[in-house]
This record gives structure tokens, sequence and C-alpha cells, in this order.
């Protein structure tokens, strides 16, 4: 089944300095966290039930700055990128997929 990314990049801390995975601030590396674990709870949410038993929904942190991904089959991607069109609208009826898009400040 093909596989699709939704991909974040932090390049930038508050405060303009590039930000590198191998060395973070406390600041950065609490940022990060959160951020990760919004990247999993949307995986979560747009993963089907044989994608979370068979963990075919993947997440990946990266160097290159601090680059955070989720890979998914095109169905379950198709409906994140859906869900999450809709909440920087302001449109989302979705409350979980809001919950952790304002927990994180994704938008």
């Amino acid at each position: 089944m093909a596989k699709e990314q939704f991909i974040l990049t932090i390049k930038k801390d508050a405060s303009g300095q590039d930000v590198d995975l191998n060395n973070m601030t406390l600041e950065v590396a609490e940022a990060f966290k959160e951020l990760l674990e919004s990247f999993m709870g949307l995986a979560r949410l747009h993963s089907t039930n044989s994608d979370s038993q068979s963990s075919e929904t993947r997440i990946s942190v990266s160097r290159g700055s601090a680059i955070l991904a989720i890979e998914a089959s095109t169905e379950n991607m198709e409906s994140l990128v859906t869900d999450m069109k809709l909440v920087f609208k302001n449109e989302s009826r979705r409350k979980e997929t809001v919950s952790h898009c304002k927990k994180y400040k994704l938008y």
C-alpha cells in the first residue's frame, strides 16, 4: 500500500535561533516533546484499526533542524490532511484534532 507523509520542520526557536536536534535548549526540547506528542495523537486519530495493530502508521524524527513526520497509508493521510485543513480554517468539528492542535499551538 502506498505511503504518504505529513512533515513539520522546526527551524528556529522563539528567539530566532537555529534549532539543532543534537543541541537543544530545555525550552526547545520541551516544545519538541509537545509537538511529538501532538503528532502521535494525530497519527492515532487518523489510523485505521488495522494500521494501528500492524504498526503501518509511523512517526519519524530526523536531523536537519528538527523534523517530525507521520507516515501512513494514502487513505489515512487524506483523512489527516482534510482534518488539518478544517482546523486551520477554524471549521473543524472533530474535538480530538482541535484539542491536539490547540494544546500544542499548531495553528
